[in-house]
């Protein structure tokens, strides 16, 4: 009997809440990062991006030939990680495939080696951003972290609507050590037509000490340049992160389309106790809008 009363949530109204929710978020988020400087694309944010992506959105397109996906995204991310600052800029979004055999996304690329039903193995190349010191007026004093490649196994395992990842990438220079990704990805809702979908994804990342210490660390060297504001501090490595997303992504045409993509991270372990990051926040949000065309 209450059944008109209740308001209708159709895919299209769903999908542009969203939309218009995450770019409201981009503009009132506090701290964010300077007008002159707000829209311009970094390595750093493309690849969080991207890595988000990834887990909300693996990559199909196992099909004959080459396949794939190019787009572009507004989006907003942490100044770097930890900080309180936001990062707004609009990004290319690219994603390949050939066959069964190689996948790029972003700036990772996988190489298959195995397949048995739902399982899927290979090497990984990854492509690991650096952290500029002028970046952030909270930075001044810390040293600059240099960009560089990571290389590792991953491991992926599919059944039904659930996909099981992890991936060990070992970084070949500027102090990125190792690190080790889990993540869980599964589907949450798909309209009648197929048209419109929401994902939700889990992950967490494990790390050695080496790689804490570079990101959230502070040098006695670094603590005597920033003028009293870090004091020392030597973390140790382990679990340093969590992560919980949701993205949709609609189907306007056959080759075209729109998605979304919002997610919360909390810092864990000695991240959190970091000069870096005690001040401000351990929870990091980051979320974006973008369209793109599949072929």
């Amino acid at each position: 009997m209450y059944r008109d009363r209740v308001p209708v949530i159709t895919p299209t109204g769903l999908c542009l809440a969203s939309v218009i929710s995450a770019f409201t978020l981009s503009i009132v988020l506090p701290g964010q990062a300077a007008a002159g400087n707000r829209f311009r694309s970094r390595p750093d944010t493309h690849q969080q991006v991207q890595n988000i992506l990834d887990t909300l959105f693996p990559n199909e397109g196992l099909v004959p030939g080459l396949s794939g996906s190019v787009g572009v995204a507004t989006s907003f991310t942490p100044e770097y990680r930890g900080s309180g600052s936001y990062h707004l800029a609009v990004l290319p979004l690219v994603r390949l495939n050939y066959k069964n055999y190689v996948r790029l996304s972003g700036t990772t690329l996988k190489v298959n080696a195995f397949t048995h039903e739902g399982l899927r193995t290979g090497i990984l190349v990854r492509y690991i951003p650096g952290r500029n010191n002028t970046r952030s007026p909270a930075l001044h004093g810390l040293d600059r972290i240099d960009s560089t490649v990571g290389v590792g196994p991953y491991v992926e395992y599919r059944r039904g609507h659930l996909l099981l990842s992890t991936d060990w990438t070992h970084a070949l220079g500027a102090g990125q050590g190792d690190t080790l990704n889990f993540s869980a990805t599964s589907g949450l809702y798909q309209s009648p037509d197929r048209k419109f979908g929401l994902q939700g994804a889990i992950s967490t990342s494990i790390a050695t000490a080496r790689h804490i210490r570079t990101n959230f660390g502070v040098t006695h060297s670094e603590a005597w340049h920033s003028s009293g504001r870090f004091p020392d501090y030597n973390p140790n490595g382990g679990l340093f992160d969590v992560s919980v997303s949701l993205g949709g992504q609609y189907k306007i045409t056959e080759h075209w389309g729109a998605g979304q993509f919002l997610e919360l991270k909390r810092l864990l372990g000695d991240a959190t106790n970091s000069p870096l990051v005690r001040d401000v926040s351990s929870l990091q949000l980051s979320g974006g809008v973008g369209v793109y065309y599949k072929f």
